[in-house]
C-alpha cells in the first residue's frame, strides 16, 4: 500500500508549478501574509510601536520583492487527496515560523533537538493524536504505524471523519501531518509492525530516539 504525499516543487520551477497547478481545484497564495509574519516574529521588539511595525514590515516585503517576485519564492506543496495548491515559505524559514510560538515553552535548544529526533509512534487510534502534538511542536522526523483502516467506533478517539470510513489510519494521519508540515520527514508503515518491519521502524535509518506504543 502507497500512502499519499505531497508533491513539494520549488517556487522557480515555473514550469512545473504550471503543470501542477492545472491539476488544482483550489489555490492557496498566502505567501505575502507570510512573509509578513516572519518578519514580526524575528523582530519581537518592533510590537512595542504597531506603526513602527507596519511601516518595517511593509519595507521588508518590498525589498524580498524586489530581489525575487514573490511568486518565484519558497515553494508550492500539492496535496493530490484534496488536489489543493498551497504557496508556503521554503523549508527552514517555514519551521522557524511555525515554532515561533514555542519560544519560551521550551528552549531553542531542545527545539532543535525535537526538530532532529526521529519518534516511532505505533498504533493510530490514541497514536494520531501524540503525533500529532509531536508535529505541532515540531518534530520533522516521524515513522507511524497501524495495520487497521477507520470504523465508526474509532471515532471517539481519533480526529477524522466519515468520509475517512474504511481507510488506512496511517493514510488518514498522514494526510492530517502533512497538512501541518508539507515538509515533514514521514516514514509510514501501513500493514502494521510485523517480524519484518520492527527492525527497519526502530532502526531506519536514522534509529529512533523515541518509541511510542
Amino acid at each position: 500500500m502507497v500512502i499519499s504525499k505531497p508533491i513539494i516543487v520549488p517556487a522557480s520551477s515555473s514550469a512545473r508549478v504550471a503543470a501542477i497547478a492545472k491539476k488544482a481545484i483550489h489555490v492557496i497564495d498566502e505567501y505575502e501574509d507570510q512573509l509578513r509574519e516572519l518578519f514580526a516574529v524575528r523582530n519581537p521588539m518592533l510590537k512595542r510601536n504597531p506603526a513602527a511595525l507596519a511601516v518595517r514590515t511593509e519595507e521588508f516585503v518590498s525589498e524580498t520583492a524586489r530581489r525575487t517576485p514573490l511568486k518565484a519564492q519558497g515553494s508550492w506543496a500539492y496535496f493530490p487527496w484534496s488536489r489543493e495548491l498551497v504557496h508556503v515559505l521554503a523549508h527552514d524559514a517555514f519551521y522557524e515560523l511555525r515554532t515561533a510560538r514555542n519560544r519560551n515553552l521550551i528552549t531553542s535548544n531542545e527545539q532543535a533537538v525535537l526538530r532532529t529526533a526521529a519518534i516511532g509512534v505505533a498504533g493510530m487510534s490514541v497514536g494520531s493524536s501524540a503525533v500529532a502534538a509531536l508535529v505541532l511542536e515540531g518534530t520533522e522526523h516521524v515513522r507511524i504505524a497501524d495495520f487497521d483502516t477507520l470504523s465508526v467506533s474509532n471515532l471517539n478517539r481519533i480526529r477524522a471523519s466519515v468520509a475517512h470510513l474504511g481507510l488506512n489510519k496511517v493514510e488518514i494521519a498522514a494526510r492530517a501531518l502533512y497538512g501541518l508540515h508539507p515538509y515533514l520527514h514521514l516514514d509510514t508503515f501501513p500493514t502494521g509492525l510485523t517480524a519484518a518491519s520492527l527492525k527497519k521502524f526502530v532502526a531506519g535509518p536514522p534509529r529512533l530516539a523515541v518509541l511510542v506504543d
